[in-house]
């Protein structure tokens, strides 16, 4: 992991660490609101995963704009096209500004619709409602940040974007204990409490990283680079990011389906279900941040002509994630009480909780090997196959046998945890064929 390829970007540690670093932050915040939501009412706990469900889809929805800005910079800082990289800065935060408005105005005003599609359990609907009309209302804020942050990391800037994390975080903790449970002079706001710290701190983060852009990137953006319109490149990154996000977006909608299976099931299957996704996202998380680092490495070794570089940067990423993914999985199941107990005290939560943990484990072998070809094949240029192979597995084989083992079967939350370690694995194997086949190679996206 300490390879380091090239001469123009950091080394793979360099990048990783402080993607890793930013990740966990974001997890972690995660799971405090969580914590501080499960003391004050548990029905919330539910409402709000549910809901930020729906919220991520939404961010990957953006990333149709982040990911091709992404790719495309490192790209072209390989092949020192520095006109083009300039191209790139103000018609993405345009078209991040365009989508995110659209999208905030149908989250606010569909919020009670969405809670029926959804079949939001009925206690916990109201919290839904709230917590997804003032979180949903400003996902603009949340597209802008994305487009900031993805110049950054295509710069190898990545302890910058790890800052803006902590300090984010730090206000969203501050404000859940003051919004919450109303400490000093605010009311005790509960769910709308939470929902108001998350975006208060979206909103200084956003300050936050222009204000530094402006000081270190230093690359103008202004309406006037829009005219005229660069047509060329808006197709370009229309073409590689809705592929790009597409296999994402596929992912997280079929498990908008699947937690809908859950729903059915009760109350003590979905508050499971919460804590078991936060441990099997914790599994991953250096999964997670060696595969955008690989996304920034890969794109400018391939557009630097470094193929052979490339792949052996893949490879010895995947062997570092695997080791600490299956790694950190049995740590969890080992002392899986200790963990789900930080939560909740619920003899029966408890126990579902570990029996989803030992599916856990070949989920995790799978999904390590699902981030790390799809970052790498899409940072070369291999788009499509990513994206029609997720959409594929991810209905036929994780969703429907979700329904099967689940539902039909009647294997409750340990049957859907294996149809989605499935998944996982199925879309794993195919991936490292089409790795070795070398199709990647033959990619170009920049012309």
């Amino acid at each position: 992991m300490n390879t380091n390829a090239n001469s123009g970007m950091p080394s793979m540690f360099k990048m990783t660490w402080p993607i890793f670093v930013e990740t966990l932050l974001q997890m972690l915040v995660g799971y405090v609101d969580q914590f501080m939501i499960s003391r004050y009412n548990e029905d919330m706990v539910g409402a709000m995963t549910n809901a930020n469900q729906l919220i991520n889809i939404i961010i990957l929805v953006f990333g149709v704009v982040s990911t091709a800005s992404t790719i495309l910079i490192a790209q072209y800082l390989g092949a020192e096209n520095h006109e083009k990289v300039k191209e790139i800065y103000t018609l993405a935060i345009a078209m991040d500004i365009a989508i995110g408005l659209v999208i905030s105005l149908a989250v606010f005003l569909l919020a009670d619709e969405l809670a029926v599609w959804f079949s939001i359990p009925p206690n916990m609907t109201e919290f839904f409602i709230e917590y997804t009309r003032i979180v949903g209302g400003f996902m603009t804020v949340q597209a802008v940040f994305l487009g900031f942050s993805a110049f950054f990391k295509s710069n190898g800037l990545m302890s910058y974007t790890m800052i803006f994390a902590l300090v984010m975080n730090a206000v969203n903790i501050v404000g859940n204990w003051f919004f919450i449970y109303g400490k000093g002079p605010f009311p005790e706001m509960g769910i709308r409490g939470a929902a108001i710290a998350t975006i208060s701190s979206k909103i200084i983060g956003l300050v936050l990283i222009i204000i530094v852009y402006c000081y270190k990137i230093k690359i103008p953006i202004s309406p006037k680079m829009l005219v005229p319109f660069p047509k060329d490149m808006f197709l370009r990154i229309v073409k590689i990011g809705v592929p790009a996000a597409g296999e994402n977006i596929s992912y997280d909608m079929s498990q908008l389906v699947i937690l809908i299976f859950v729903n059915w099931l009760g109350s003590v299957e979905v508050t499971t279900r919460s804590y078991g996704y936060m441990f099997s996202w914790l599994c991953c998380i250096f999964t997670m941040s060696v595969g955008n680092a690989l996304r920034i490495m890969v794109g400018y070794l391939i557009g630097a002509g470094r193929h052979d570089d490339a792949t052996k940067v893949i490879k010895k990423s995947l062997i570092a994630s695997m080791l600490i993914s299956v790694g950190t999985t049995l740590i969890i199941l080992t002392f899986s009480d200790a963990f789900y107990g930080i939560f909740t005290d619920n003899p029966e939560i408890l126990v579902l909780g570990k029996q989803i943990l030992y599916a856990e484990i070949a989920l995790e072998i799978g999904r390590t090997i699902n981030v790390i070809m799809v970052s790498s094949l899409q940072a070369a240029g291999d788009i499509k196959f990513p994206v029609m192979l997720g959409i594929i597995s991810n209905w036929s084989v994780a969703a429907l046998l979700s329904y099967i083992f689940g539902i039909v079967f009647g294997w409750g939350l340990v049957g859907i945890w294996a149809a989605m370690a499935t998944d996982e694995c199925l879309r794993g194997i195919i991936y490292l064929f089409r790795f070795r086949s070398g199709v990647w190679r033959k990619k170009n996206i920049m012309s």
